[in-house]
Parts: C-alpha cells; structure tokens; sequence
C-alpha cells in the first residue's frame, strides 16, 4: 500500500488536516460507510510517517475486518472510496480558503432564491471584510468581480429597464483581474523564453501594451507595477522602466502579499544581473545591494530556504566588488539557510569561487571537487571555474583538455535555450583565441569581445585579452 495514491495523498496532511478529515468521513452527509471510517481509523495511527509493515494489505485488512480471510479485491474497493473521499476533502478546504468564492456562491443562491434581506446583509458584511484588508492584489479584484456580478444577477432577475451601475463594474472589475493575471504569465514565459529551448508564444502582447498605455495606472497598483515590469522585460531600453519599478514596490509595499512582493523584487534583480552579465557595469553595486536587501528581507526564500540562486548571485557580485571578507563570512555563516540537499554543492562551490578570486588554487580545486553536479547550470559554473583556475595557474594542457571537453558538453546538451548555447559557444569561440600564440587571433579575439553579441564569462575574457 506504500507506492498508493491514497497513502501518498495522506503523507500530505498535516496534523489538522488529519483531525478535520476524521470529522469530515464522519458525516453522514459526505459518507455513510463505517468501513471507510474504520480504515481510516487504523491508517490515521500511522500518519504521518506510514511504516511499510503497518500498511501492508494483509495487516490493513485484518484491523478493519478483523477474523475475515483476506479479500484483496475488498480492500481495494474500500481504499478507493477512502481516496475520493480525500480527494473531496482537499477540493472542500480548497474552496472554503479561496477567498470570496465560497461567499459568491451563497449570494449567488439568495438571489435565485429572492432572499433579499439574507443577499444585502451578506453582501454588506462580505463587502467590509475585503475592503478592510490592505492588499489590492489580482485576488482583491477578482472578488470585486464576483460582488458585482451577484448584484448584476439581482438587478437583472429584478427586470428592471434602465442603467446598471453594477453590470459596469462587473465588467471593469473582470478587466482589471484578467489583465493582472494576463501580465504574470506573459512577464513568466518571456523570462522562461531567455532560458529554456521551446518558445512559448505571447498572445495579444501588442494589445495589451497599447491598451495600458493609455490606461491610469496608479488607480491599480498590481497593473502598475506588472507593466512596468513588461516594458523592463521587453523594450530596448528598460532601465527607466527598471527604476521606476523600484520606486513602485516601495510605494506599493502594503498592497501585496509576501510572495507577490517576492515576484514582484525578482523580476528586478534579474533584470538587473542580466543587465550586469550583458557588460553594463553601471549594475554591479545596484544588483549588489538589491541581493542583500532580497536576503534580509527575506524576498529570496523559497518554502522558507535561502533560494541557492541568490546565495551564488551575492556572493559572486560581493567577489567582483572585491569584498572577500564579506564574501567569507557569508559563505559560512548562510549555507545553513539552504535546502538540506543544496547546502554541500553550495558551500564548496562558493568557496571554491571565493579562493580562485584571492589566487587559493589549491584550496579551490579542492573545494571544486566536491561538488556533484546535480543540476546544469551548476555543472557548468563548475566547469568554467576549473577552466579560469587552469588558466590562472598556467596548466594549459588541462585548459585545452577541459575546454575541449566543455565544448562537446554544450553542443550535446538539448535542454538549455538556443541563446543560452549561443552565449556559451562565444565563450569557447574567444577563449580558443586568446590561447593562441599570435597577435592576430588575440586582436580578432578583442574585437569580438566588443560586439554586440551574447558571450558567457565576457568579463573575464576581457581581461585575459588585455593582459
């Protein structure tokens, strides 16, 4: 019974699920079989951990049907109402904590049932609890909508021939969200489309750009901010729009929710670090601080972990700033604020980092070593940092070894993005040239340096060109 749906789904509930779900199957309303409560009974002593001797089917069967042969089919039938039974609870919870959906519905069912007394107290009191609350999220107005469109149904049922201000409200309020969420995902799959190889494609992009163009932004604080964030993302120039944006989300800090902020701050730093990697140095210090401050603040956690992402991120903008010191004490000192299975790659990662910056070769291979490459981008960070080791250390048959090996590694690999390869294909395409001996390939080298295409690493090459 381990690998079942239905252990796997009760491996999910936390202590109070586990209560409330014995309450639920309960209720003759939602069930009526004992057996099924009985079940539950046996495996609720269990949770949350399940030992695979206590759930085996023979022991299962036996505390629910206790001096019964052994019925596999039985069992099977009885675990299967278990499950969509837990399926509905997870679904009710679900809806119960949505918030606004659950009240919709009521006032949703007192206008069809012309209770109007029962719609107008519930409206009311629905109506001061959200305007209470200081968020004015895509959620807030999407139970504006719902609101407006109970009392559109009341007026409509009442056949009434003239204006409805409601049924106009309906309709902004439905805008507003729809345009909100619009903006979060074309703002996702531009991102994701600068990374990854299969393109998403952004519908009714020129649309939406030309509408809010014209749109009074500052009457909505979450369309504000995400337009700002796709003009950032998309035109030439978004560093007005990438300042502006951080202004917004001071301005705007009560109005959202933490992992709304938490989204809100990336888009600007990877914007900022992207623009930093791209050869504008005019970002170093901005992405510097905006790193510290995410981690401070905590806007750079994921399911309460130090995203390892950012962990990198300011540590490797603390070494081109040249501050070892912080950069040490850092390592050592946030490692722990990782995920469990990031903290070891991280750690010696990072320090190898830190030790081929104050010229450690030896502590940095050594810390290189150690790290298992259990995700593409660390293994190619690893891979270019041994090469930029090799090379501080004049080993230039094992730099000509693994820079050969890197290539194969790039061109066989499907996963990365097409710009991505074309960025790391630059990278070994100028390293080849200023390994070689004449002044011609190291003059052909620096002027593709100075291009305008995408070259990993572009830093670096440049002041091996100019040494």
């Amino acid at each position: 019974m381990d690998s079942s749906k239905l252990i796997s789904l009760l491996k999910t509930f936390d202590s109070v699920e586990i209560k409330l779900f014995t309450e639920f199957l309960a209720s003759p309303f939602f069930n009526k079989k004992t057996e099924v409560i009985d079940l539950y009974g046996y495996l609720k002593k269990h949770a949350p951990h399940f030992p695979i001797k206590r759930i085996e089917k023979q022991a299962v069967y036996k505390a629910v049907f206790p001096n019964q042969p052994f019925n596999d089919k039985r069992l099977r039938r009885l675990m299967s109402s278990l499950l969509k039974l837990a399926e509905q609870f997870i679904g009710l919870q679900k809806y119960q904590s949505t918030p606004g959906v659950s009240n919709y519905y009521v006032m949703s069912s007192f206008v069809d049932r012309n209770l109007d007394k029962h719609y107008e107290y519930n409206f009311k009191q629905s109506q001061e609890k959200l305007e209470s609350s200081q968020y004015r999220n895509a959620d807030y107005y999407y139970q504006k909508y719902l609101f407006a469109d109970t009392l559109s149904q009341q007026f409509f049922k009442k056949k009434i021939r003239q204006y409805d201000q409601s049924l106009q409200d309906t309709s902004d309020y439905f805008d507003i969200y729809f345009l909100s969420k619009k903006l979060i995902y074309t703002c996702e799959m531009i991102n994701r489309n600068k990374i990854i190889s299969k393109a998403y494609e952004l519908q009714f992009l020129e649309e939406i750009q030309q509408f809010l163009s014209k749109y009074p932004l500052n009457t909505v604080p979450f369309i504000h901010v995400y337009y700002n964030i796709l003009m950032m993302l998309i035109s030439e120039n978004g560093t007005s729009f990438f300042q502006t944006l951080k202004l917004l989300l001071q301005e705007y800090e009560d109005c959202f929710l933490k992992d709304e902020k938490r989204e809100m701050f990336g888009q600007a730093l990877n914007y900022s670090i992207r623009k930093l990697n791209q050869g504008d140095q005019s970002y170093l210090g901005e992405s510097f601080n905006l790193c510290r401050y995410g981690i401070e603040k905590e806007m750079l956690n994921d399911k309460g972990y130090l995203s390892p992402w950012a962990y990198k991120n300011v540590i490797k903008l603390g070494l081109m700033l040249n501050k070892y010191g912080w950069v040490k004490d850092f390592i050592e000192t946030q490692s722990n604020k990782l995920a469990p299975n990031f903290q070891q790659n991280a750690l010696h990662f990072n320090l190898a980092d830190l030790y081929y910056s104050t010229k450690e070769f030896d502590q940095a291979l050594h810390h290189l070593n150690q790290v298992e490459f259990s995700d593409i981008y660390l293994a190619i960070d690893s891979k270019i940092l041994l090469m930029k080791i090799y090379h501080e250390s004049n080993e230039f048959d094992s730099l000509f070894s693994a820079l050969a090996a890197f290539k194969q590694y790039v061109i066989r690999n499907k996963i990365l993005s097409k710009s991505v390869t074309l960025k790391y294909k630059n990278y070994i395409f100028a390293l080849n040239l200023l390994l070689k001996s004449d002044n011609k390939s190291k003059e052909e080298c620096k002027a593709f340096l100075d291009s305008d295409v995408p070259i990993a690493e572009r830093n670096w090459l440049k002041k091996v060109a100019t040494e």
